[in-house]
C-alpha cells in the first residue's frame, strides 16, 4: 500500500478570526489528519508510516507558520499541537526513559563518542530519531534538527550533571555582571559599616567542601555548590535588609558618616533580584535550554529522554566559565 502526504492540505486565515480561534482551526484540522494517520498505521510497515506521518507533520508545519500572523503562534502550533503528535508516532511520553534499542541501527552505534566536538550520545539518538544530517560541532548551538522536533540538543548525564555552550553562558554572565555590583559594594563600604564588613567576610570564604573563597570563585567565574547557596543567601539578606538598614541598623553600625545602605549599586541589585533570586536566575538560565530547543538527556545505561518539565531542571553550580545543567530524575528512575 502506497500512502504520501497530500499537497492540498491549507489552513484558510482570514483577517477577523482572533488568535485564538485560529489555534481551534489549526487544531481540528491537524487532528483530523493525524486521526487518518493512525487509522493507516496497521496497513503499512513501521518505516513507511513513520516517513508518512513525519512527511505530514512537516507540511502542517510549514503551512501553518505560512498562515499564522506572527512566529509566535506558529510556535505554538508546533509546541501545543504537532509535537505531542510526533511524540505519540514516535511512542514517546516526555520526562520517561526510554531504552537503548537492542536491535536496528542505532543498537549498533555506540554510546560513548571518540570524535572530537559530539558528545556521548548524540550519534545513537539521531539515529534513533531517523536524522540522517551529520551532528552538530562545536560550532553549532544545536547537536541536530528534527522536522518537527526542531533543533534539538543531548546532554550526556551518565555521571554528574554537564555545561551549556555559548548560549548558556552569555545567559549566565549577564547575571553575574549583577552579582559583581554586590562584591563592588561590599569592597567599597567594608571599612564604613559594620554589617557590610561581616557580608565581605562571609564572601572571602570557602564554605562546605569549597576548594575556593566566594570571591576566588567570580574571578575564575567557578562557583561550587555550597559557594553558590551561600552566595544566593547572602543577597537574598542585603535585599530583604537594605530598606531596614537604611533607615535604622545602619545609624547603629555606622562607622563613618556615609550610610553604604544608601545608594544607586543597591537599587539596581534590589530590582534586578526583585522578582527571582540568584539560584532561580540561574535556574531560569539554564531551563531556557529545553524551551529554544528540544533538549534530550542521555544515559549510558537507561537510555534517553526528551525534557518537558522545567521544574527537573536546575543549575547546580558554575564550572570552567559556564553554568551546569542538571535534571532531577524521578525515584524510580534513580533506583535503576
Amino acid at each position: 500500500m502506497k500512502i504520501e502526504v497530500s499537497k492540498d492540505i491549507k489552513f484558510s486565515i482570514t483577517k477577523n478570526q482572533t488568535h485564538s480561534n485560529q489555534i481551534q482551526n489549526c487544531k481540528k484540522k491537524i487532528n483530523n489528519y493525524m486521526s487518518f494517520a493512525i487509522n493507516i498505521s496497521s496497513q503499512v510497515t513501521r518505516a513507511a508510516y513513520r516517513r508518512f506521518t513525519t512527511a505530514l507533520l512537516n507540511r502542517i508545519w510549514n503551512t501553518a507558520e505560512n498562515s499564522l500572523p506572527t512566529r509566535e503562534y506558529a510556535n505554538k502550533i508546533q509546541t501545543e499541537l504537532l509535537t505531542p503528535h510526533i511524540f505519540k508516532i514516535l511512542n514517546i511520553i516526555p520526562d520517561r526513559f526510554n531504552s537503548w534499542p537492542v536491535e536496528g541501527p542505532s543498537a549498533e552505534i555506540s554510546f560513548n563518542e571518540s570524535r572530537k566536538c559530539i558528545g556521548n550520545g548524540e550519534e545513537k539518538t539521531k539515529t534513533i530519531l531517523g536524522i540522517e544530517e551529520s551532528v552538530g560541532g562545536q560550532n553549532n548551538v544545536a547537536d541536530f534538527n528534527h522536522p518537527i522536533l526542531g533543533s534539538c540538543s543531548v546532554k550526556d548525564m551518565t555521571n554528574d550533571s554537564c555545561t551549556l555552550g555559548t548560549e548558556g553562558r552569555g545567559r549566565m554572565h549577564k547575571i553575574l555582571n549583577v552579582v559583581r555590583l554586590v562584591i563592588f559594594w561590599a569592597n567599597k563600604y567594608k571599612d564604613d559599616d559594620l554589617s557590610v564588613k561581616e557580608i565581605y567576610t562571609q564572601l572571602n570564604k570557602k564554605h562546605g567542601s569549597s576548594r575556593t573563597t566566594i570571591l576566588n570563585g567570580l574571578d575564575n567565574i567557578e562557583l561550587s555548590g555550597t559557594n553558590l547557596k551561600k552566595l544566593t543567601k547572602i543577597i537574598d539578606n542585603i535585599i530583604a535588609n537594605t530598606n531596614k538598614f537604611g533607615a535604622v541598623t545602619a545609624i547603629h553600625n555606622r562607622v563613618s558618616d556615609h550610610s553604604p545602605w544608601q545608594n544607586d549599586f543597591l537599587e539596581e541589585i534590589c530590582q534586578y533580584f526583585a522578582d527571582k533570586n540568584l539560584q532561580e536566575k540561574l535556574n531560569e538560565a539554564v531551563r531556557q535550554e529545553a524551551t529554544d530547543h528540544t533538549l534530550i538527556i542521555v544515559h549510558r545505561e537507561r537510555g534517553w529522554l526528551i525534557a518537558k518539565n522545567l521544574e527537573k531542571i536546575t543549575c547546580p553550580r558554575i564550572t570552567r566559565g559556564a553554568p551546569r545543567i542538571n535534571y532531577e530524575f524521578s525515584p524510580e528512575e534513580e533506583s535503576k
